[in-house]
C-alpha cells in the first residue's frame, strides 16, 4: 500500500513536506524492542473499559458534513464509526481524530483513533490476518468515499490530539481560461490573476500571529486565537498552483480565509496596500476590511505530523 500517493496529490505529485511514514519505518528499525512491542490486557489496564486502535485515513469531504459529529447529517467519523459498529456488532465504539476538518474540506491523511472493547481490541492484536480483515472489510463498506490506510497498536493512555505536533494544508488554485477536468478539487478563478503578488500576501502570515479575524468568530468563545504558521510554500504544476500550509494548528475557517482574503486583496490592491490590511487584521487594529471565506472544496489536510515520541509508541499491524 503506498500512503504517500493518494486521492488528488497523486495526480500532481506533491511532495511531502517530509516523509513521515518512512520515517516511523526508520524508528522502528533502530529499536528492536520496539518491533516486539504489545499491550496486553493485564492488571495495569484494567481501569480501561475500552482500548485505542490507530488509523490513518484519507476521505472525500464533498460526501460529508466535515470530520466532527452532526444531529443531522452524516460526518467523516461518524461513517467510519458505524462500519466498525458492523464489524465488530459493537453500537458503543467511538472514532476521534487529530484535525476537525469542515465540511466539504479533503483528507490525504488524517490520523483518528477508535475506541474497541478490550475483548475486540486483543483479538486484534494477536491476529495480523484479523487486522488485514478489519480494514478490507471496513473500505469495503465505505465504498471509496472513505479509505483507511493503516492501522497500528498504542498504548492505553494514547490521546491522538496531544500526539500531533503540528498539521499541514494544502490549497488548489487555477487561473486558467479552460475550466480543468479536476475541477471539483481546484478553485478557478475568473480572469487573470496576479500570483506572484499573491505569494507575496501569504507569506505574510508565516510566525506566530493573532488570526482572530481569520476565524469563524461564532466558534472562537473563549479560546486563544493565537497560532503558529510554520511553512507557507506556493508550488505550480502546470496552470494549478498549490499552496501549502503548515502549523502547529488551525482555527474554524481559517486557512479558507487566508487563502480567499490574500485572493481577494491580490486582484483590487498593490502589495503594500494589502500587506498594511493584513498587518492591520493581524494586529487586530482595524476589522473594517471585508474577509472572504475560499471555497472548502479545494481544501485538503494533507497530513497530520506526529510526535516522535508517540511514534515510538506505535507498532504497525497493516500498512
Amino acid at each position: 500500500m503506498n500512503v504517500k500517493g493518494n486521492l488528488f496529490t497523486k495526480w500532481v505529485r506533491i511532495e511531502p513536506l517530509y516523509n513521515e511514514y518512512n520515517y516511523d519505518t526508520r524508528l522502528q528499525q533502530h529499536n528492536s524492542s520496539y518491533m516486539n512491542l504489545h499491550y496486553p490486557i493485564s492488571k495495569n489496564q484494567e481501569q480501561y473499559s475500552r482500548l485505542p486502535l490507530f488509523f490513518y485515513v484519507e476521505y472525500n469531504g464533498k460526501f460529508f458534513s466535515g470530520w466532527q459529529k452532526q444531529k443531522n447529517s452524516l460526518s467523516v467519523s461518524q461513517a467510519i464509526a458505524e462500519k466498525f459498529q458492523i464489524f465488530f456488532q459493537d453500537n458503543a465504539i467511538v472514532v476521534y481524530g487529530a484535525s476537525r476538518t469542515d465540511s466539504g474540506v479533503h483528507a490525504c491523511r488524517q490520523a483518528a483513533i477508535v475506541y474497541l472493547s478490550c475483548e475486540d481490541h486483543e483479538k486484534i492484536m494477536k491476529s495480523p490476518s484479523l487486522a488485514q480483515k478489519l480494514l478490507t472489510a471496513v473500505n469495503s463498506m465505505l465504498r471509496g468515499r472513505i479509505r483507511i490506510l493503516a492501522l497500528a497498536e498504542v498504548a492505553p493512555d494514547f490521546y491522538i490530539r496531544s500526539a500531533s505536533k503540528s498539521k499541514s494544508y494544502i490549497y488548489f488554485l487555477s487561473s486558467s481560461l479552460f475550466s480543468s477536468p479536476f475541477h471539483q478539487h481546484i478553485w478557478e478563478l475568473s480572469g487573470k490573476f496576479d500570483f506572484k503578488k499573491f505569494e507575496q500576501l501569504i507569506h505574510l502570515f508565516k510566525g506566530k500571529h493573532d488570526f482572530f479575524h481569520f476565524a469563524k468568530h461564532i466558534s472562537l468563545a473563549g479560546k486563544n486565537s493565537e497560532r503558529t504558521i510554520t511553512s507557507v510554500r506556493l508550488v505550480r504544476k502546470g496552470e494549478v498552483r498549490i499552496v501549502l500550509f503548515r502549523g502547529n494548528g488551525f482555527l474554524h475557517h481559517q486557512i479558507r480565509m487566508m487563502v480567499g482574503t490574500c485572493v481577494q486583496i491580490a486582484k483590487n490592491y498593490t502589495f503594500e496596500e494589502g500587506a498594511n490590511i493584513l498587518q492591520s487584521l493581524l494586529q487586530r487594529k482595524d476589522d473594517s476590511f471585508a474577509r472572504f471565506t475560499a471555497p472548502a472544496h479545494a481544501l485538503f489536510l494533507h497530513r497530520v505530523h506526529l510526535t516522535r515520541s508517540s511514534l515510538l509508541q506505535m507498532r504497525w499491524l497493516v500498512k
